[in-house]
């Protein structure tokens, strides 16, 4: 990132970023699968992906999601319209 930076691609440096938070994402995923949430003192109480994964909650769930996206998408779309634009150092104040 630094280097592409240096060299004024910002988009390189974006893509790489993005890049690289997905693969430490991957890789802690791989590492704790195929537990969701890893019990520390006793490891057959953790939870894992079969027993998180019912039927009433993946319900839950996507209901939850298909109402919620529409009103964090609206909200996603007015902050990137109020906020869009250069910042003109000569207009910063306090």
């Amino acid at each position: 990132v630094p280097r592409e930076m240096s060299k004024g691609r910002e988009g390189f440096a974006f893509i790489s970023s993005c890049l690289a938070i997905a693969t430490l994402m991957g890789l802690f995923g791989l590492g704790i699968y195929p537990n969701v949430v890893p019990s520390a003192p006793i490891a057959a109480n953790s939870l894992t992906i079969r027993d998180s994964a019912s039927d009433a909650t993946l319900t839950t769930m996507t209901s939850i999601a298909l109402l919620g996206m529409p009103f964090v998408i609206a909200y996603t779309l007015a902050i990137y319209r109020i906020f869009r634009g250069k910042v003109d150092p000569a207009r910063l104040y306090y």
